[in-house]
């Protein structure tokens, strides 16, 4: 039965793209699945209404580690504050998830940390769409924490529109879990937007670092296949000024839901829930344990 409901779905959405009428397409939110598990966490996506982000700097003289699922996320997502961080005097270091036998862009990871200053400090060589959670890995990964001892953890926020980046942070609680992750208390997420609007409730404004931020992001030239990264990000950028206050014509922003570390893992827990199932397109990724 579900077989024939894809299948007759399949050759309607055939049909109205022949037509060139896309709306009976665009209005139907059935099939998404994790609806129900994000609404836990988005009731309503006025966030600058009800969240009322506020407009900081930089953090100074810091611990941070960025996870970045994939090799320039650090940067396409906060390369502005990541900039600002070193000048800032913060030991920044990045732990990379997804390499495979990608080696042009470990070294364009290698570029744009030595033209920005900061630490490449792990590479877990998956390939993308292919994170695995045996206790090898796990215990890698509690192992980067451990050693670089963060204040502040930057990850990508676990509803961004990839799978790769939501499996970030249910390797964070995953470590949580098996009691790997130790002295939580005092550690800050900065939870970081690349693709999808998140509950922020910091901005800051990257306006004096963009052409940096650009910069950096061009280290990493065999990811412009796809589409440009350093004119997506600065786009995105640009409308999130909307968050800053002031004469906002030429700006430039990165947005953060910032939280304490166990109120974030308590996030993870409510959206993850006992099943991830329903919170992921990848069938490696979409099991039931």
């Amino acid at each position: 039965m579900r077989f024939i409901k894809k299948f007759v779905k399949n050759q309607i959405i055939k049909v109205c793209k022949c037509l060139g009428e896309t709306s009976p397409l665009l209005l139907d939110f059935s099939t998404i699945e994790d609806g129900k598990n994000a609404s836990y966490l988005l009731d309503s996506m006025r966030t600058a209404r009800f969240l009322e982000p506020k407009e900081l700097q930089a953090p100074e003289n810091k611990k941070v580690l960025i996870i970045a699922p994939h090799p320039d996320d650090e940067v396409i997502g906060m390369g502005g504050v990541l900039s600002q961080m070193v000048k800032n005097g913060c030991d920044v270091n990045v732990i990379y998830l997804t390499f495979g036998a990608d080696e042009s862009a470990k070294e364009e990871a290698l570029k744009s940390a030595d033209f920005l200053g900061y630490n490449c400090t792990h590479f877990f060589d998956f390939l993308p769409r292919n994170i695995v959670f045996d206790n090898k890995v796990l215990l890698a990964f509690s192992n980067v924490i451990s050693q670089t001892r963060p204040e502040i953890i930057f990850i990508p926020f676990m509803l961004d529109d990839h799978d790769d980046h939501r499996r970030a942070s249910e390797l964070l609680l995953k470590i949580y879990e098996e009691g790997m992750l130790l002295e939580t208390q005092d550690i800050q997420i900065w939870a970081y937007q690349v693709y999808t609007a998140l509950p922020l409730n910091v901005a800051i404004n990257i306006t004096a670092v963009i052409d940096k931020k650009i910069e950096a992001i061009n280290c990493y030239s065999s990811r412009f296949s796809q589409r440009n990264w350093a004119h997506f990000a600065k786009g995105l950028n640009a409308f999130n000024v909307r968050y800053l206050s002031g004469n906002t014509k030429k700006d430039y922003a990165e947005l953060f839901l910032q939280v304490s570390l166990p109120n974030y893992l308590k996030m993870c827990s409510t959206y993850f829930r006992n099943s991830t199932d329903q919170c992921y397109t990848t069938k490696l990724y979409n099991k039931k344990p």
